[in-house]
């Protein structure tokens, strides 16, 4: 153990002349504790709302999604799929055709998008299972004569859709891709019919577009032959997706771009990451004013120890020792806290896992009853330095004060 570490340990715990020195000692530690605490509970929320989003966007959306560069359309092939699935990381491939429609059931109207699947789809998207899929089953094969389709659940409401009505099929309006004759547009549109097999529900923004049918029948429908919106594809590891992505995006050149998430929801990703950082500067001020108390009590030890530091130096410590030695008092003041705060704020957050403590309001029109959280230990890392530098930055006058002293000084108190 060095010299500096020694003495500052000493001074830190040993008994002092005032009982002040012990009292703001003790108010840094609890305040840095408590900053510390918040910091985790804080971006640990943080990490448990985009896991929430990521989540619902995940019954819908890909981990990466292949579309064409311009134009809304480009043409699938069998050796485009294969240097696709070439590429490492590649789960599964979906291929998919997105195109707007107009519907009719009775009196009811409602605009949505019509999005063929395929059968990979749902293994690419868990929009089959009981957290999305609330009434009904997952059927879109064409087993009746007439198309089924799984709605979302505010297209489903506006159109007062009923999966037990088999009689009243719902009027598809919708334009394809074919030839327009001159004069006479309306060959370019067809009315169809499909029988709803269930409802999905899981956000706004799927809910109240998104019909789900077979991949031939949308096919059919928009006369695509050949043609598709996009492939979407799942990843066997999702830390190393933008790899991938880059990869799949130099194979596949610049007729097509290849995204992310992040990519497709880019304004909500930066908001979501900008209130997090904002919200981690603001703790960060309530941790400075606990570090100022370092400042404070590091400053009446010095003049407490006045005389050890001028013995210290009649016996050969250097200046560098006597600010090492208060710059090791700030770090344990610091450390005791950040400890303490990393502890106590990685079992709330444990305990909001584990017990749901925090409830969510209105939880019953909810897919989630309990506040979400997430502690990532990239976060503890980060809060660690952080506290441990303002900690020591607190440090530095009382360290360079201390240095200071003159043996001459030191010794006539």
């Amino acid at each position: 153990m060095s010299l500096s570490r020694f003495i500052s340990q000493r001074y830190l715990f040993s008994k002092k002349s005032t009982n002040v020195i012990n009292i703001i000692t003790g108010v840094s530690v609890v305040g840095i504790t408590v900053g510390t605490a918040a910091m985790i509970i804080v971006l640990s929320v943080f990490n448990g709302l985009t896991g929430l989003i990521e989540s619902l966007f995940s019954a819908m959306d890909s981990d990466l999604r292949i579309e064409a560069s311009a134009g809304s359309t480009f043409t699938h092939s069998d050796s485009l799929v294969r240097i696709i699935q070439n590429q490492n990381g590649v789960k599964y491939i979906s291929k998919t055709i997105e195109g707007k429609a107009g519907l009719k059931y009775f009196d009811r109207q409602a605009q949505a998008v019509i999005k063929g699947v395929d059968s990979i789809f749902s293994k690419i998207n868990p929009i089959d299972s009981v957290a999305y899929l609330y009434e009904g089953s997952y059927t879109i094969h064409n087993q009746t004569g007439t198309a089924q389709a799984i709605l979302g659940a505010l297209v489903a409401e506006t159109l007062n859709a009923n999966i037990k009505d088999e009689v009243n099929p719902i009027h598809v309006f919708l334009k394809t891709d074919g030839p327009i004759v001159a004069g006479n547009p309306m060959p370019s549109f067809r009315n169809d019919l499909l029988f709803p097999s269930g409802f999905f529900s899981i956000q706004k923004e799927y809910d109240e577009k998104f019909i789900l049918v077979d991949f031939d029948v949308a096919r059919e429908w928009f006369n695509m032959k050949d043609k598709i919106t996009a492939y979407e594809i799942a990843v066997n590891n999702p830390a190393k997706i933008n790899t991938l992505k880059s990869s799949l995006q130099n194979v596949l050149g610049p007729g097509f771009r290849v995204l992310t998430l992040p990519d497709r929801h880019e304004t909500l990703y930066k908001v979501m990451k900008n209130e997090k950082y904002i919200s981690f500067l603001i703790l960060i001020l309530l941790v400075a004013i606990a570090a100022i108390n370092i400042v404070g009590s590091l400053s009446m030890i010095v003049l407490e120890k006045t005389k050890d530091i001028a013995i210290l130096k009649s016996m050969g410590a250097t200046d560098s020792i006597i600010r090492k030695i208060f710059l090791m008092e700030g770090f344990w003041v610091g450390g005791l806290g950040v400890i303490s705060g990393l502890i106590t704020g990685y079992m709330l957050v444990f305990l909001q896992i584990r017990f749901k403590l925090l409830k969510l309001p209105n939880s019953d029109n909810f897919r989630f009853d309990a506040f979400p959280v997430r502690a990532d230990f990239s976060d503890f890392i980060l809060v660690l330095f952080t506290v441990l530098l303002l900690s020591i930055f607190a440090a530095l006058y009382p360290s360079l004060k201390a240095s200071k002293v003159s043996i001459g000084e030191g010794l006539k108190k």
